[in-house]
């Protein structure tokens, strides 16, 4: 098993906790795999698990939760800000929500108007949060630990060749860039396996999708594009090409190699 499925593992295993603070393809896809950052209500959950149930655990969680936007206020622990525009949205009688009932049918609920708004949002990523915890006395939890150690697994999988390379990236960009490029492979070997024409237009949705993007998003598929690419330049253990005319004949012929890292 290697490291990237080990991680994959602990994730999943982290949801069984967490589910409920994440979007069902964060944890329920198969690509699944360890969130690059984590708001601050997140994060606390990581460090101090509580299910819906629990209202003692939860209320531990919410205390952390706000230590931390004080702390991230105060400077002392490093977060990342990010601002969007949140365009009006009309009442709805009838809106439907992540909840499902017992008998798998979705709950709808009703709600309010929402004139147009500017929302912030702060974001942690895993080293940031592991020194904060350190610093104020608080052991990082196994979640949190396993968290540090799949962000780290990211920057291996790289290969040590960045570290050289002149003009490099940030090492949060290559670390994302790393985790898209590991599910854009990983969609185009099912898509063979399964007897399909492999679409690369598919396998960025599916990145997409796993990341928290929108799928339908011309943005935000030319920026997993990019990322791809970048990622591929760097990619460990010299390139895989994978011929233009993929198709499953050419996977079982043996042509494609896995991963499949290098396109033409």
């Amino acid at each position: 098993m290697s490291n990237l499925e080990q991680h994959s593992l602990t994730w999943a295993s982290a949801c069984v906790q967490l589910g409920h603070l994440f979007s069902r393809d964060a944890c329920d896809s198969p690509l699944a795999y360890w969130p690059e950052r984590m708001t601050p209500g997140q994060a606390a959950a990581l460090q101090r698990p509580w299910h819906p149930s629990d209202r003692q655990a939860r209320a531990h969680a919410q205390a952390l939760e706000r230590t931390m936007r004080l702390a991230i206020q105060a400077g002392t622990l490093a977060a990342e800000t990010e601002t969007e525009k949140q365009k009006a949205r009309p009442a709805e009688a009838f809106a439907p929500t992540r909840q499902r009932r017992a008998d798998g049918s979705r709950v709808y609920v009703s709600r309010p108007a929402r004139p147009e708004r500017i929302v912030s949002t702060d974001w942690l990523r895993p080293p940031s949060l592991v020194a904060w915890l350190t610093a104020v006395g608080e052991a990082p939890s196994e979640h949190v630990n396993a968290w540090q150690r799949a962000s780290i697994g990211l920057l291996v999988f790289l290969g040590d060749a960045r570290r050289t390379a002149p003009g490099r990236p940030d090492p949060d960009v290559l670390k994302r860039d790393a985790q898209w490029l590991r599910i854009y492979s990983e969609s185009l070997e099912r898509q063979a396996r399964c007897g399909l024409r492999p679409s690369k237009a598919e396998a960025y949705r599916e990145v997409c999708r796993a990341s928290g993007l929108d799928p339908a998003s011309k943005t935000a598929l030319e920026r997993i594009r990019k990322g791809v690419a970048r990622a591929l330049k760097l990619a460990p253990g010299g390139p895989v090409i994978v011929p233009a005319t993929l198709t499953p004949r050419t996977w079982a012929s043996g042509l494609v190699r896995e991963p499949l890292i290098r396109q033409r």
